[in-house]
């Protein structure tokens, strides 16, 4: 078996000086020298080795060099070619070079020294032409192994995408039901109708919630650590949980007990839960919320569907009467005695005189036609009366308008 080292072949149909020149280079073994007598022979030897570098002599019976060494040039276009012949011819030089596109001429008699170091320099130049073909090969398979990862991953952003359009598309539905709800829901002031709008909104929109958040999960587990659309996959996420918060905030508000029912209530969250199904009324009209509450409040006995639509109805008058203007809304809580007292401020544009001593009366509104029934500040009355409370009223035009309500704490 062959070794790795570089296989010459020298062609002379001279024997002496072929074995002159096969000893030369086997002399440290550098090369796996072959020798021919012709290029007819020499070609035979080519059907089965690969040779680095090829020595022939040009004036040979038969075959010249110059015409063995075009066959090599179709044969094995990278094999070295050289020439060397004892008689100095111009015209033999240029044709070698033309045809046999050969490395070198080399005239006869030559310098061993001159021999060996130019057949090195030959061996080194396909070195470095092999080196540069196997670097080219491995450049341009590593640009299409990119191309393919390129075009791979695309095609996952161009998936991803595509997932994050349907659920924004899923997602604006939602959005789209839960505003239906919504403007159904602060308009209604009977709470019969409320518990079959509440059914509805869980069936309705917590079925393609659950679809959204289980894609954007995958997609989040899809896409790379790195890649810029996680951040709209937690957008997505986020949405999901406020659009959760805001059904369960509205199946709490309309789980409706008998009317006779009570229970403790805790003022915070019962103001909590009426801020979440207000937020985006408020947000909408630039009105700001502030909440001012002792540090340890007491609760109060009663029921707690029934006030939170007292404390519904007021926070969203307030939101409507500051509509294009903005301002702000405080709501207040502090111990009088045995009493709680419970304020709503707005900085709205305040109530006339003339329409405050009406402001109880059983459909009297203010507000444009399908704005309102007219009906929500005297059941609020009526509902702060059940309770053993009171609500009054202050406003002022151009200040604003406030709602005072006390109800009884519970003693232990």
């Amino acid at each position: 078996m062959l070794s790795n080292k570089h296989k010459i072949l020298i062609v002379d149909d001279e024997p002496d000086v072929l074995d002159l020149v096969k000893d030369i280079f086997e002399f440290d073994n550098t090369y796996n020298v072959f020798t021919a007598v012709s290029g007819e022979e020499a070609l035979k030897i080519f059907e089965d080795i690969n040779f680095s570098l090829v020595l022939s002599d040009q004036h040979m019976s038969g075959m010249s060099g110059i015409e063995f060494l075009e066959e090599v040039k179709k044969i094995s276009p990278d094999t070295i070619r050289i020439i060397m012949t004892g008689y100095v011819d111009v015209a033999n030089a240029v044709q070698a070079i033309n045809k046999g596109e050969v490395y070198k001429y080399i005239t006869k008699p030559w310098d061993i020294d001159f021999l060996r170091t130019t057949v090195n320099r030959a061996v080194e130049h396909y070195e470095a032409i092999a080196e540069t073909k196997r670097l080219q090969m491995d450049l341009q398979r590593a640009n299409t192994e990119l191309e393919f990862k390129v075009k791979e991953r695309t095609k996952e952003l161009e998936d991803s995408l595509k997932k994050l359009t349907e659920i924004n598309f899923e997602l604006d539905k939602a959005n789209n039901k839960i505003s239906e709800s919504y403007r159904a829901l602060v308009q209604s002031e009977k709470l019969s109708s409320l518990g079959l709008m509440a059914g509805t909104i869980a069936h309705d929109i917590k079925n393609p919630l659950s679809i959204i958040s289980g894609q954007a999960q995958l997609v989040k587990m899809i896409i790379e650590p790195k890649s810029d659309l996680h951040k709209y996959v937690d957008s997505i996420l986020g949405q999901v949980t406020r659009i959760t918060k805001l059904v369960e905030t509205i199946k709490n508000f309309v789980r409706k007990s008998p009317e006779t029912n009570t229970e403790e209530i805790d003022l915070r969250d019962a103001f909590s839960e009426c801020l979440v199904l207000t937020e985006k009324l408020l947000k909408m009209n630039n009105v700001a919320v502030s909440q001012d509450f002792p540090s340890q409040i007491p609760k109060v006995r009663g029921n707690k569907t029934k006030l939170e639509q007292v404390f519904m109805n007021i926070i969203q008058n307030a939101g409507q009467a500051m509509e294009g203007l903005g301002g702000e809304l405080k709501i207040r809580c502090a111990l009088n005695e045995n009493k709680i007292l419970i304020e709503l401020s707005d900085t709205g544009p305040g109530i006339p005189d003339e329409i405050q001593k009406s402001i109880f009366t059983p459909f009297f509104t203010t507000k444009a036609e399908n704005k309102g029934t007219g009906l929500g500040l005297s059941i609020s009355q009526s509902i702060i009366s059940e309770h053993k409370g009171s609500i009054e009223l202050e406003s002022k035009i151009g200040v604003g308008t406030k709602f005072k309500i006390a109800l009884p704490i519970i003693v232990n």
